[in-house]
């Protein structure tokens, strides 16, 4: 009896494993980031590291922002030595936990970098057993996966704006969907009793709700925001081991999850595709833009969000130079050409009027694409063509949201699995 329960949990956990591999989205995109500056925090381990990998083996100079100098150090000599396209690694000290790092590293960088073309905030932690605080009143897993990257990228959002078009990747997960509420007056469980999950589900909707609000106060700067899930990855900071349900969860990771370098496809791919210059706000698994729970859709709650959590890394004003439009007196083009005079540009690209592309398509059954806000190039496409393509992408969104479907249902059997196998083994 125990022997057949133990094949079938083997086949069935490899049966889900191929079907999950060759069913997850890569990015197939070949641009070449030479002259480019990206940074990658907790680039030394994981997702982050293989992002850094592939973003060296196109050219770029990458930043490893990460807090364990001495291992960041050996990978970016490692990276160093296989880089065969003139890509360079630097190392930075930054932790996330600690916003006083934060401030030190974001002087460093402004002071060293004269661009930034991509920040990608990647570095994360599951929250400890017990509730940790921080020097700054913070919970640890909120400090780590938030607020220290919401006050980053603040910091380092005017270099951002002068070297657009830039973009700014949240990685998020699809555990944010498991949150039905957030309180903003409890988000370090000041009115709550601190229970495990609970501190990394609301992290991961606070990178989504974050990433909304950044894409609403960065519209016509150039620089795009969105946020993704990368999968289920193997990675040891999801999983306590030490139990024994997490040895045989550690057991179904081994024989089902993705490789770090499958889980990293959606970093690279909203990095540097060009499927995705000019889109903003959006949110992204396996490569392919999929729908937020409705909580993450919440605009008036991302905006709330946003206050709170300046307040909490106490943002001083002349560390906010992201204003929503609804606070700065420039807004649409108008204000991307004031930006632009304040940066020391010379010119700002403007949209052509549409009526005059037209004409000069000679057909008014033409319909102008804007691919960003800066493209100095105007497509035109066939309405036959735009209606396709609108119809193919919706498929695409259909079948996403059943893979995920699936993929929840996948998870919660492979949890009644490892249970029974626990009873089994007792």
């Amino acid at each position: 009896m125990l022997f057949e329960v133990l094949v079938t949990v083997v086949m069935l956990v490899v049966s889900v494993r191929v079907w999950y591999l060759t069913t997850s989205g890569r990015c197939h995109s070949t641009r070449s980031m030479k002259g480019k500056t990206v940074i990658v925090t907790g680039g030394s381990a994981g997702i982050g590291l293989h992002t850094a990998e592939d973003l060296v083996r196109r050219g770029a100079r990458v930043i490893l922002a990460c807090r364990n100098l001495e291992k960041a150090c050996k990978v970016a000599a490692q990276l160093k030595a296989e880089a065969s396209q003139g890509g360079e690694v630097a190392v930075r000290r930054l932790d996330t936990s600690d916003l006083n790092s934060v401030r030190t590293f974001a002087k460093e960088i402004l002071d060293t970098e004269k661009h930034i073309h991509v920040l990608i905030n990647n570095a994360g932690i599951v929250e400890p057993s017990e509730k940790v605080m921080t020097n700054e009143g913070l919970e640890l897993t909120m400090a780590t996966n938030h607020f220290g990257h919401f006050l980053l990228t603040n910091l380092l959002l005017e270099r951002l704006k002068q070297s657009a078009p830039s973009r700014i990747v949240n990685v998020s997960s699809l555990s944010h969907t498991l949150v039905s509420s957030l309180d903003l007056n409890s988000l370090n469980f000041e009115k709550e009793v601190y229970r495990q999950r609970v501190p990394y589900n609301r992290s991961k909707l606070c990178n989504v709700l974050f990433s909304l609000e950044l894409a609403r106060r960065l519209e016509g700067s150039g620089v795009t925001a969105n946020s993704l899930h990368p999968g289920v990855v193997k990675t040891d900071i999801l999983i306590p081991y030490h139990t024994m349900f997490g040895r045989i969860l550690k057991l179904v990771f081994i024989l089902w999850a993705k490789d770090r370098e499958l889980g990293a496809q959606t970093n690279i791919y909203l990095a540097v595709s060009e499927e995705v210059e000019g889109v903003s706000g959006r949110y992204f698994t396996d490569c392919k833009e999929v729908k937020t729970s409705k909580l993450a859709r919440d605009k008036d709650l991302a905006k709330r969000l946003w206050e709170v959590s300046e307040k909490a890394v106490k943002l001083t004003p002349g560390e906010n130079v992201c204003l929503g439009a609804d606070e700065d007196e420039a807004s649409g083009w108008d204000g991307l050409a004031a930006a632009g005079t304040a940066n020391g540009s010379t010119s700002v690209l403007l949209p052509a009027d549409d009526s005059a592309v037209q004409a000069a398509a000679g057909s008014t059954s033409r319909v102008p694409v804007y691919p960003e806000q800066h493209a100095e190039t105007l497509y035109l496409m066939d309405e036959g063509e735009l209606q396709h393509r609108q119809k193919r992408r919706k498929l695409e969104l259909t079948l996403l949201e059943e893979k995920i479907k699936a993929q929840r249902a996948i998870t919660l059997a492979m949890r009644l699995i490892a249970q029974v196998c626990e009873k089994i083994m007792e």
